[in-house]
């Protein structure tokens, strides 16, 4: 270290980590003004150096993992730190019960641009900045990246995320490869062809969540090549046994599928029942390919304004996959993996054969699965009988139904549920899903909504009243985008509302956490 004029202090330097790897330095500080410019080289030094400011999760490998980098640094007294260069860190392991029930190891992350810190204003802005995840498969230099710019801002008053991230395009078996395999687990079988790119806007303030953006643009060309046998979507074509882990640890097993007897072909269910679930499930449904970045938006602005999670954003595609597919944990693993399959599955299936396995799979109550028994159980009938007011029921009780199930044991809908109803079938006859005579004859009905008993009778079988507008089924996957627009599923959407206190005082609610 050596003291020049004008109080300026350069200083050089190397060191050795333990047991192996390198520092180097040459910096030129200015105390005086707080202002200093150099160089700060790092060779295969163990992350553990950095075990102070490591969050707790990453600390299990922190004497095994490398980190690499060289930085320049440049400080402007207080107001300003900038930073340029590259720094990479690799071997990580990845050891907490929200990322994944096992430790994720082999985690590569790169990142390489400039940025620049404030701290006056806890402001970090970043421009021209690669962001590069990879594996065991991706050596740091041959990582996927992303290129990222924008800026965060974080104080005690406010806080503001203005970014936008753009994957250029990529191989889409490289996309998937990237991604450490203990973080995908059995979904690593997947094998891609074809080419992936996409740009994602992000704009959130605290002080004007109203302004808050979510804008996604993918240009897909991916083709699936190889499926893992457990998402192989042909065994849901015949006969098969979904059981389903409840929230006590215990196992419910039924028999569902084409040729079974608790199985309802979509042409054989009440048009009234497959509009109101599309309508308060998700109702870009028929016009999206599984991720609605438009709800996401909707779903975040009402999350944060309320300080706790009220709202979810997945599709009837992604709640599928949840239900065929994935166990219940809540970890980042199983959101990366639900992505995954829900992609597979829109590839895969059209939007008639995913509503029909979701109405014949979903739950409706305590060990009621399948659209069958829940038409029988309610109301003693079958699901091509349910009425515009049994169906937004039925419909209705989808975010918690066993809790809704308090109901059905009251043996008619609270005075609270029986206005959301009418509510609700106010708004499908306002979006053009069904029409005046079905909305006044639901009205009268919800006034009137009782529910079957068990070894009663069934009821009369009477004639559905009323008409609900036909649905683009029969076309594949390929649905036109005017159906949407006309019925308003670009602004309509779901319901798929968690309650507040006035909720939970009439009905017994509960957040999924979804």
């Amino acid at each position: 270290m050596v003291r020049g004029p004008g109080d300026v202090v350069r200083t050089w330097g190397s060191g050795r980590g333990v047991p192996d790897g390198a520092l180097r330095w040459a910096l030129e500080v200015r105390p005086g003004d707080l202002r200093g410019e150099g160089t700060v080289r790092m060779d295969d030094l163990p992350v553990g150096l950095l075990g102070p400011i490591l969050p707790e999760f990453a600390l299990k490998s922190a004497r095994e993992a490398r980190i690499d980098g060289e930085l320049a640094l440049r400080g402007d007294g207080y107001e300003r730190l900038g930073l340029a260069g590259t720094l990479a860190v690799r071997g990580v392991v990845l050891d907490s019960a929200r990322i994944a029930p096992s430790p994720i190891r082999g985690v590569t992350l790169a990142v390489s641009g400039r940025a620049a810190f404030l701290p006056a204003r806890g402001r970090l802005e970043f421009e021209d900045t690669r962001i590069a995840l990879g594996g065991d498969a991706h050596p740091v230099g041959t990582a996927v990246g992303v290129l990222a710019a924008g800026a965060l801002e974080w104080t005690p008053a406010h806080f503001r995320v203005d970014a936008v991230m753009t994957l250029p395009t990529t191989p889409c078996d490289a996309a998937i490869a990237a991604i450490p395999r203990d973080l995908l687990a059995e979904v690593a079988g997947f094998r891609l062809a074809g080419t992936l790119a996409a740009r994602l806007r992000l704009l959130v303030d605290s002080r004007d969540l109203a302004a808050t953006r979510v804008e996604v643009a993918v240009n897909d060309g991916c083709v699936f090549e190889d499926v893992p046998a457990f998402a192989d979507l042909r065994r849901f074509a015949s006969p098969f046994v979904q059981r389903v882990l409840e929230p006590d640890g215990s196992e419910f097993a039924f028999e569902t599928g084409p040729g079974s007897g608790s199985w309802t072909p979509i042409s054989d269910m009440s048009p009234f029942l497959l509009h109101a679930v599309i309508a308060h499930e998700d109702a870009g449904f028929l016009s999206h390919h599984g991720f609605a970045p438009s709800e996401i938006q909707v779903a975040l602005v009402r999350n944060l304004e309320a300080g706790r999670y009220v709202q979810g954003a997945s599709t009837i595609t992604m709640q599928l996959v949840k239900n065929v597919f994935l166990h219940r944990e809540k970890t980042l693993a199983r959101k990366v993996q639900e992505v995954l399959l829900t992609w597979w599955t829109e590839s895969a299936f059209s939007k008639e054969q995913i509503l029909e396995l979701y109405l014949n799979v979903i739950e409706y109550g305590p060990s009621i699965y399948g659209i069958r028994h829940a038409a029988a159980h309610y109301f003693g009938r079958e699901p091509g009988e349910l009425s515009v007011a049994e169906s937004a029921f039925l419909a209705t009780i989808l975010p918690s139904p066993k809790l809704f199930h308090a109901a059905y044991v009251d043996g008619r809908p609270s005075p609270r549920l029986r206005e959301r109803l009418r509510a609700f079938l106010r708004r499908m006859e306002s979006r053009g899903r069904i029409d005046a005579t079905a909305l006044e004859t639901g009205l009268a009905e919800v006034d009137q909504m009782t529910f079957h008993r068990e070894g009663a009778d069934r009821p009369v079988a009477r004639p559905l009243v009323g008409t609900a507008r036909p649905l683009p089924f029969g076309l594949g996957s390929e649905v036109s985008s005017d159906w949407s627009d006309t019925v308003g599923d670009q602004t309509e959407g779901g319901e798929h509302v968690l309650p507040d206190a006035a909720d939970a005082a009439d009905e017994t609610w509960s957040s999924s956490g979804e």
